[in-house]
C-alpha cells in the first residue's frame, strides 16, 4: 500500500451545555430564584408592600387558613410557615 495513513486526533473542545443556562458566558452566575414580590414564592406572590412577609390583608385564602398557617400566631406568614403545595379545594 503506497498510501499514507493520516491519522486524526480530535482537537480539545469546550464543553457545551444544553438547556436554559446554554446562553450563558463563562464567569456568569446561573439565575437565582425570585426576590421578594415577584411572585415565584408563597411570601413573594402575596406580599404586596415587600416586607418579607404576609399579613392578614395580604392573604388571599380563607380567614382560618391563615390562623392554621400562622405558627407562632405573630399575625404574620414567613416562608416557614408557608405551605408546601397548592391549596387544596
Amino acid at each position: 500500500y503506497p498510501e499514507k495513513i493520516r491519522v486524526l486526533t480530535p482537537k480539545p473542545t469546550k464543553p457545551v451545555l444544553l438547556g436554559p443556562m446554554s446562553n450563558m458566558q463563562s464567569g456568569d452566575r446561573p439565575p437565582q430564584g425570585p426576590s421578594r414580590g415577584e411572585g415565584g414564592s408563597f411570601v413573594g406572590h402575596l406580599d404586596t408592600n415587600n416586607d418579607g412577609k404576609v399579613s392578614r390583608s395580604e392573604f388571599d385564602g380563607p380567614e382560618d387558613h391563615f390562623d392554621l398557617l400562622d405558627k407562632d400566631h405573630d399575625g404574620y406568614l414567613s416562608e416557614d410557615e408557608a405551605p408546601n403545595g397548592p391549596p387544596n379545594h
